[in-house]
């Protein structure tokens, strides 16, 4: 999840999107396998930086939405 965090971050705008939604994905699946891991607060804290990612794209391309 973190890694494709990272990845998102770091690829190119047309594709940063898509790879924070996958980073999503991948955060719900954690949390749906291990709801007491002590991972849990990492995994938060990349949840809400790859939310607040996203708002910046929408709000830069609202026809991205």
């Amino acid at each position: 999840m973190d890694a494709q965090y990272r990845f998102a971050l770091e690829s190119v705008p047309d594709k940063q999107q898509e790879r924070f939604m996958e980073a999503i994905d991948f955060y719900q699946a954690f949390i749906d396998q291990y709801p007491d891991s002590s991972y849990l607060r990492s995994a938060e804290q990349v949840y809400a930086n790859a939310q607040s990612e996203l708002e910046k794209i929408k709000k830069n391309n609202p026809s991205n939405s």
